[in-house]
């Protein structure tokens, strides 16, 4: 859901709540979540990536993504094969060879750490936890928008 909102550009709010089961015990299984969430995770990413950048709107993300994972991966194929090449040959890899695959390589990862950038750059600012009104920092909602007269004094800026 927090992709989707951020394909949208919505702006997310956090608000604390405290786990509480009534006394009964937690039905979520670790092992389950440990290998089922990054999947999910990565999926979500490339969609978000596909619909944002490339889907909705073509933007400079894009054109970084696309030169940058063409440099970064031509280059580690390139020095891959001559690596594999010379080693099988038995004779060391050419220093010229080495730098014709890293030149790539290094220029790649740069422009999609650039591209990175500009995502975390582009991603509307939240809400934040204190600016939500209406919840304490211990999770209960306050209805009346204010928090209580005894815990005012307590809650740090």
């Amino acid at each position: 859901m927090l992709v989707q909102l951020n394909i949208i550009n919505a702006r997310v709010a956090e608000v604390p709540m405290s786990a509480v089961y009534g006394g009964e015990p937690s039905s979520m299984s670790l092992w389950r979540v440990v290998f089922s969430f990054p999947r999910k995770l990565l999926c979500a990413g490339y969609r978000r990536l596909r619909l944002k950048y490339f889907g909705m709107d073509f933007s400079p993300v894009a054109i970084l993504i696309i030169i940058g994972g063409f440099l970064f991966v031509a280059g580690a194929s390139y020095g891959a094969y001559k690596w594999i090449s010379h080693a099988i040959a038995g004779v060391p890899t050419p220093p010229g060879a080495v730098m014709l695959a890293a030149l790539p390589v290094l220029l790649g990862a740069q422009l999609l750490l650039n591209a990175l950038l500009l995502d975390i750059a582009g991603t509307p600012p939240g809400l934040g936890v204190r600016r939500v009104a209406g919840f304490q920092a211990t999770g209960e909602a306050d209805l009346d928008g204010v928090y209580s007269d005894d815990q005012a004094d307590d809650q740090p800026l």
